[in-house]
C-alpha cells in the first residue's frame, strides 16, 4: 500500500453502510481496491497471534480464497487508550476489470439465507445487494467440470482446515458473478418480459483457469 498513489487512495474513503455483529464498520478506499474494517481489541490481538500461520498458509497455497489481509493499524486520538480505533485493511475481491453484476455471501445454510423475496427484479436493482444462499440456488447452476470441481473443493478444504485449526467458525464464501455481453442481453430481456419462470434467470457457469467462474449461457 506504499507508493506515490497510496495517500490519494486513502484520502477519501466510502462508508459501506454495514455494521457487523461485533459492531465493526466497513469502508472502501477511493478506488475500491481496499476494504477497511474497524476491529475490537480482542480481534486485533487474535489477528496478531495468527499472523505467522496465516502468512505461511497464504504463501503455501497460492490459490487460497481466504481474504487477503494487508495491514492492521492503530489510530490514537488522545493519550487515553480508550480513544483509539484499530483498522484492518483487506483487498477487495470485487475490485476486478469486469463488472460484478451480482454478489453473494454463501454460508452453506438455508436458515435466514435469503435476500430476494421477489424474482421480478432487474439487475440494476440487485447489483449493489449482498445476496445469500437461497438466492444463489434459485438463480444459478454451477458447472465446473470434474477437474474444476475437484480443484475448487481442494482449495476450500485446505482453507477450511486452516480456519478449523484456529477455531474460526463464523465465515462465509464471497462470490461475485459477471455476465458476459450475451448473457447480460439475455438477462435484461428476461427481466423486461417480467417472466414468472425462475429458470429464466438461471445460468450455467464454468471454471476458468485464471481463477474466475464464467457464465456459459
Amino acid at each position: 500500500m506504499s507508493g506515490p498513489g497510496a495517500a490519494e487512495e486513502f484520502s477519501h474513503i466510502k462508508n459501506l453502510n454495514f455494521s457487523g455483529k461485533s459492531g465493526s464498520f466497513l469502508f472502501a478506499s477511493k478506488n475500491d481496491k481496499y476494504i477497511l474494517k474497524t476491529v475490537p481489541r480482542s480481534e486485533s490481538k487474535f489477528l496478531r497471534r495468527i499472523l505467522q500461520s496465516y502468512h505461511e498458509h497464504i504463501s503455501n497455497n497460492k490459490n487460497s480464497v481466504l481474504i487477503k489481509l494487508l495491514g492492521l493499524y492503530r489510530f490514537i486520538f488522545s493519550s487515553s487508550f480508550n480513544d483509539e480505533v484499530k483498522i484492518l485493511v483487506m483487498s477487495n475481491i470485487f475490485n476486478t476489470k469486469n463488472v460484478i453484476n451480482e454478489k453473494y455471501d454463501l454460508k452453506g445454510s438455508s436458515v435466514g439465507r435469503k435476500a430476494l423475496f421477489s424474482m421480478q427484479v432487474d439487475d440494476k436493482d440487485i447489483s449493489d445487494l449482498m445476496l445469500k444462499d437461497i438466492d444463489f440456488q434459485n438463480r444459478f447452476r454451477i458447472k465446473l467440470g470434474r477437474a474444476g470441481k475437484n480443484e475448487f473443493l481442494e482449495i476450500l478444504k485446505k482453507d477450511c482446515e486452516w480456519l478449523e485449526k484456529w477455531e474460526i467458525m463464523d465465515y462465509s464464501l464471497l462470490f461475485g458473478v459477471h455476465f458476459n455481453e450475451r448473457k447480460q442481453s439475455q438477462y435484461g430481456s428476461n427481466n423486461n418480459n417480467n417472466s414468472n419462470n425462475n429458470n429464466n434467470n438461471s445460468g450455467g457457469l464454468k471454471w476458468s483457469r485464471d481463477g474466475g467462474i464464467e457464465s456459459t449461457e
